[in-house]
């Protein structure tokens, strides 16, 4: 139908992968569905929250399966979602998967200004946005040769995940410290 194409390039681990993004024509038919998906979740009441939260399911799938421009726009729609239902834990998921995807990017300066509106919105006991800050800070840092810095916050993202049963967080913050370290040059 003309709404995807493909092409191969080079991962980050230099290998051979296939990369999948929407058309313009796919951009507009997601459009199409997604508004087509509010009238009926208005329709059926479903609240903004349930509609936040299903954002948010969207922002976990987007990851493997979108290009970082369709992961970027779907943490947006979560975002304003979440923070249109004034869910704060939400939002603030969102946000922190937003931050990793402008890190990666190459859009260090819009990521930074995110991880310290993230720091300061987080609640102290909220893991969900207290580890993904640090690392994409962390991130930024290691490449700006900021490397002390960056491998005392990575450090805290692994301390704060290895507190919790969340092998996710877990292995993702030790990813994060062997990628300060390989940016470091260690």
């Amino acid at each position: 139908q003309g709404l995807i194409e493909g092409e191969w390039g080079t991962s980050e681990n230099n290998r051979r992968a296939k990369y999948y993004q929407l058309t313009a024509a796919g951009r507009r038919r997601l459009g199409e569905e997604t508004a087509s998906w509010n009238r009926l979740a208005e329709a059926i009441d479903i609240p903004i929250s349930e509609r936040a939260r299903l954002a948010l399911e969207l922002v976990d799938v987007s990851w493997g399966v979108r290009s970082s421009e369709e992961a970027e726009n779907a943490c947006r729609v979560a975002l304003e979602l979440s923070e249109a239902a004034g869910d704060e834990l939400g939002a603030g998921s969102a946000q922190s998967s937003l931050t990793m995807i402008l890190f990666q990017q190459g859009r260090d300066e819009e990521a930074l200004e995110l991880t310290q509106e993230s720091e300061s919105l987080a609640a102290k006991d909220d893991i969900t946005a207290q580890i993904p800050w640090r690392e994409a800070r962390a991130l930024i840092f290691a490449r700006r040769g900021k490397t002390d810095e960056a491998e005392k916050l990575a450090r805290e993202a692994v301390d704060i995940a290895e507190r919790t049963d969340f092998l996710n967080f877990q292995g993702d913050a030790h990813m994060v410290l062997a990628d300060v370290f390989r940016l470091a040059g260690h």
